[in-house]
């Protein structure tokens, strides 16, 4: 395995080397919670890990990501051998500050990411947050609740994903979920009144609203757009600057 990373690094070197780049920063928890920061370079439309670092108790301020960017930033032209003439990171308010920081200091052009803010868009602006909610509400029930897990399976209808903040279109498909499955779910709740008006009251309820139906489909409608839009604008290589 060691022999393999070396070998793929040497590759990344001698691709990277010499040419301009744009540099990454973005942060996230993972599955035990620390909090991670990564940094990455995009040379030719093709992405090179710079570093990964966990950090601790350290807050995320914009004071603390500027340095630890310059770090990463110098790390980037040492191992790769780049010239860094772009920054882009995503558009949370620590992030915006820390990039105007770096833009002080290093003759860089420096951005959000369209992408993100094209989420951001959808999320804030076109589609209301209750209704989503009231369809994650039924979601959970066919997720996490053994016998309408069981009865899904029964119906031959899949298990529905709930959204999340870090998997952007996560919000359509458990939207397609219940607008596609609607008639199915429908049939669930009818077949398992006993379950249904106890434990499953508050699902039931949305299941059999034809409002919530139609917030729903015309809510998909309309994120549909945003979610092929955001599929594209992420394929698109000319968003690294080279």
């Amino acid at each position: 395995m060691d022999t393999v990373c070396c070998e793929l690094e040497d590759k990344a070197k001698k691709a990277a080397n010499g040419t301009m780049a744009t540099f990454c920063l973005d942060g996230w928890s993972n599955v035990a919670n620390d909090p991670i920061i990564a940094s990455s370079i995009q040379v030719h439309n093709k992405v090179y890990i710079v570093d990964i670092i966990d950090t601790n108790d350290e807050k995320h301020s914009a004071e603390n990501l500027a340095i630890i960017a310059d770090d990463h930033m110098q790390k980037a032209k040492e191992k790769y051998g780049v010239k860094i003439v772009a920054v882009v990171t995503d558009n949370a308010e620590n992030m915006n500050s820390m990039r105007k920081k770096i833009q002080e200091k290093a003759n860089v052009v420096q951005y959000g990411c369209s992408a993100h803010q094209l989420n951001l868009l959808a999320k804030d602006l076109l589609v209301p947050s209750q209704i989503v909610s009231r369809i994650v509400e039924v979601a959970k029930i066919f997720r996490n609740c053994q016998q309408p897990r069981a009865w899904l399976e029964e119906v031959n209808f899949l298990k529905p994903q709930l959204p999340s903040a870090v998997r952007w279109n996560s919000s359509v498909q458990v939207l397609e979920w219940f607008v596609n499955g609607w008639q199915k779910l429908r049939k669930i709740v009818e077949g398992h009144q006993d379950y249904f008006n106890g434990t499953g009251k508050g699902a039931a309820k949305l299941i059999r609203d034809i409002t919530v139906f139609q917030q729903a489909e015309e809510a998909l409608l309309c994120l549909k757009h945003v979610a092929c839009a955001l599929d594209d604008m992420q394929s698109i290589p000319k968003f690294g600057i080279d």
